[in-house]
């Protein structure tokens, strides 16, 4: 492991003797008073990593709407996203300009007159797709409007097989299960909330246990808290079959690489007739406890 410093970007580099293209784990400078200068950092972050061999830059929770002028005007409720939205498009053409994947984790998707929690990623053409919506919503998010997601989806920038699960939905090891089966070769976490580095550490471990899935968790603030400057990040990285291999906490202004080889190498991923031998036994159970006479599996 290399750690380094450039233009007061820390640089975390893991495998530095692997080639080939890298996942980068991000957590940006912003500047609560000024949203300009903190899209300049944003931009100095991404165009930073795309020179250090960073295909897919991952960006932590709440990043998108910590540089809406909504959010820094307090209108955290104002503020939802879709694909043309100026702050996206902003980001789409960084994108195909860096020719670099860009990963936004946490944001508020409105479809269809319905708000979500949900993720975006830009690919290097600079098209954005939102997915894995948060399925288990809390009733401080339901009262917010927040709606629920209904499957865990695993999408692809062309080399790389991911999915990311919010807030409760990380504490399910049966989501991320079924993430493995549908092809996903990195998990990524995201708490959302108040959760100590230990905890996030043994969360990750787990989830990279059980899924046999190579597992990346950062854990950032909720932009529906009533403070909206996170000024730190805790990381958590773990293989399958190695357990831990990187933490830390209060890390900010942040590059944390990883290449893709050692992603494809550890995630083994699960058998498909274990997941449906669990789900018909979920299935009976509920259909005893609820007195349902069938239970459909989606």
């Amino acid at each position: 492991m290399i750690v380094m410093s450039s233009s007061s970007i820390k640089v975390i580099t893991l495998q530095e003797n692997v080639s080939g293209y890298r996942l980068g784990v991000a957590n940006p400078f912003i500047e609560e008073s000024s949203v300009r200068e903190s899209v300049k950092h944003v931009k100095v972050l991404i165009d930073y990593a795309s020179q250090i061999g960073v295909k897919t830059i991952v960006l932590p929770f709440n990043t998108l709407h910590r540089l809406s002028e909504n959010t820094a005007a307090g209108n955290t409720r104002e503020v939802f996203f879709h694909s043309k939205n100026p702050l996206v498009k902003a980001f789409a053409g960084l994108a195909k300009l860096k020719h670099i994947n860009i990963v936004l984790v946490g944001v508020l998707e409105r479809r269809g007159g319905k708000v979500y929690y949900s993720n975006m990623l830009i690919n290097d053409s600079g098209h954005g797709t939102f997915f894995g919506r948060k399925i288990l919503v809390s009733q401080r998010e339901a009262l917010l409007g927040i709606n629920q997601g209904s499957s865990v989806e695993v999408v692809s920038e062309g080399s790389l097989r991911l999915t990311v699960l919010l807030g409760e939905d990380a504490l399910m090891p049966e989501l991320a299960r079924l993430a493995a089966t549908l092809g996903a070769q990195l998990l990524l976490v995201a708490p959302m909330g108040s959760i100590s580095h230990h905890n996030l550490e043994k969360l990750v471990s787990s989830l990279s246990f059980f899924a046999g899935l190579a597992t990346i968790g950062v854990n950032c603030e909720s932009p529906l808290s009533s403070e909206h400057e996170a000024s730190s990040c805790s990381i958590a990285v773990a293989m399958p079959d190695l357990g831990t291999t990187y933490s830390d906490s209060s890390l900010h202004n942040f590059i944390l690489t990883l290449p893709y080889k050692v992603i494809y190498m550890h995630s083994k991923g699960v058998a498909d007739e274990q997941l449906i031998k669990i789900a018909k036994i979920y299935a009976s159970y509920l259909r005893r406890r609820r007195g349902i006479s069938r239970v459909k599996l989606v």
